[in-house]
């Protein structure tokens, strides 16, 4: 329904324009006209950008096209000629509004796919309109479909030479449309080769059978601020490392991490296939940190038992963290090596202080 308003008023603000070539020339020297085709392009860029981004379920993506929706059809009252249709602004409005507990996810979006998608847009609307307004300055664009030739035809670097600059201006024009060429070319290559080693390393996993190809590395259970220190750490030595969580609230960070396969998502502490994926034996250590013990201790159960029916000639060490003193003691008797409880360490570091 967004895309669908960004399409309305793109057509419906563009197409008079393209469509009356015979006042086309005064109305482009005419500083208010010129302002109300970039506001309603602009408000058209922004809608199909975030309309694209909604399926993403954020809720920034989410306020910030209630915020865009409600300023277009304020809009319309101050501006002496509107493109868009309030109708179709109102229900996306409601389909927002009634559709916003779905839209609970922070942002988080592949920033080599929208810099690609968003300067491949600019870079055409720049090269078509520019070129078209400055007509004159040119041998061979009449129309807008000489503008949308000749667009297609430099950034292609074909350059059959039938169309080219007269003046200064256009030769300027026509370097700044190269020079856009050459990066759209280049992060377009990059984008491909982007995805193409995601759908390689998609490949490879599946072929694995969801193991991850990692040995001697640390399998952290919980995600947490710990867990965040430890991870720094790990990426700054070169230390392999896996994450195992089973938080249902993915955030910005779980997704940057599930991205570069680094987490894995399990419906319970210490469930058997997400071990068995994360190569649990075959690691160096195991770093047990849930927000609370039950989990914890929960956890050391599920992986102790499994490193019993998965014996390998190195057994790697189980760590958990602990929040009561209480609980230490069934921690080790699940199966932990190492118990660090940290609030009690600063608590008794106070009291020694003479703080408390």
């Amino acid at each position: 329904m967004v895309v669908f308003n960004a399409l309305y008023i793109f057509i419906n603000s563009i197409y008079p324009l393209i469509a009356d070539n015979h006042h086309i020339s005064q109305n482009l020297t005419n500083l208010k006209f010129d302002a109300l085709i970039l506001l309603q392009e602009g408000y058209a860029y922004c809608l199909l950008v975030f309309g694209i981004a909604l399926p993403g379920r954020s809720k920034t993506i989410w306020s910030l096209t209630i915020i865009t929706l409600v300023t277009i059809l304020l809009s319309g009252i101050w501006l002496t000629h509107s493109y868009h249709s309030n109708v179709l602004l109102i229900a996306s409005l409601i389909l927002l509004i009634v559709c916003s507990r779905i839209f609970t996810k922070p942002l988080y979006l592949s920033y080599g796919f929208v810099f690609a998608f968003a300067f491949l847009i600019f870079a055409l609307i720049y090269g078509i309109l520019g070129s078209y307004v400055l007509r004159n300055e040119f041998h061979g664009i009449y129309t807008i479909n000489d503008a949308v030739y000749f667009c297609i035809e430099t950034y292609s670097t074909v350059g059959f030479g039938e169309i080219y600059p007269l003046t200064t201006m256009a030769k300027y024009f026509v370097i700044s449309m190269i020079m856009m060429g050459l990066i759209m070319f280049t992060s377009g290559v990059t984008l491909v080769a982007y995805l193409f080693n995601n759908k390689l390393r998609r490949l490879l996993f599946n072929i694995n059978k969801g193991k991850i190809s990692m040995t001697n590395h640390v399998v952290l259970l919980g995600y947490g601020i710990l867990a965040k220190i430890l991870i720094e750490g790990y990426k700054q030595s070169g230390k392999e490392f896996i994450v195992i969580d089973n938080s249902k609230n993915m955030d910005t960070d779980r997704e940057i991490l599930q991205e570069n396969e680094r987490l894995l998502i399990s419906p319970y502490p210490g469930n058997r296939n997400i071990l068995i994926r994360a190569r649990i034996s075959e690691a160096s250590l195991i770093i047990i940190n849930f927000e609370n013990d039950s989990d914890t201790i929960f956890a050391i159960m599920n992986v102790t038992e499994f490193l019993t029916n998965h014996p390998t000639a190195n057994k790697p060490q189980i760590l958990a963290r602990i929040y009561y003193e209480e609980n230490i003691a069934k921690a080790k008797l699940a199966g932990a090596d190492i118990v660090i409880a940290p609030h009690l360490l600063a608590a008794a570091e106070i009291k020694r202080l003479g703080l408390a």
